[in-house]
């Protein structure tokens, strides 16, 4: 055991010396200023920014796409839903005498979700715009 620790300790010392000469290196090259090598650094950060800015826009649209194919769906169901419910009252395959209440809270209820889903998106796809217009 103690041989073992001693290995570890001579290692983690090793390790130590070699990070301080990478660091002291580091400062020796870092007090001569290049010009050039900043504006490629520079460059290098614009460049990962504008990567960066594009990729989140990618996700961003993928997102909204992905949202916009599931409204989609819902908006299918609901409607297939209100139009099925709607076909089997009427050829009385479903009986709501007992309940008429039902029949039209139900499907006064989907066209509030469909109108309301349909309100959603359009607010989303085509927000007011708020920025003041100048006379030109």
């Amino acid at each position: 055991m103690k041989k073992f620790l001693q290995n570890q300790w001579n290692r983690l010392k090793k390790a130590h010396r070699k990070r301080k000469q990478e660091r002291a290196r580091t400062r020796k090259q870092n007090k001569s200023f290049d010009p050039q090598t900043m504006a490629a650094k520079l460059a290098k950060l614009n460049f990962d920014k504008e990567n960066n800015e594009f990729k989140g826009k990618r996700f961003y649209y993928w997102l909204r796409n992905i949202w916009g194919v599931l409204l989609a769906l819902v908006l299918i169901v609901s409607i297939t839903f209100q139009f099925w419910l709607t076909s089997e009252v009427g050829h009385d395959h479903l009986n709501f005498e007992k309940y008429p209440w039902l029949i039209q809270i139900v499907l006064s209820s989907n066209f509030v979700e469909i109108v309301g889903l349909c309100y959603v998106v359009v607010k989303f796809l085509f927000p007011p715009d708020n920025t003041p217009k100048t006379g030109a």
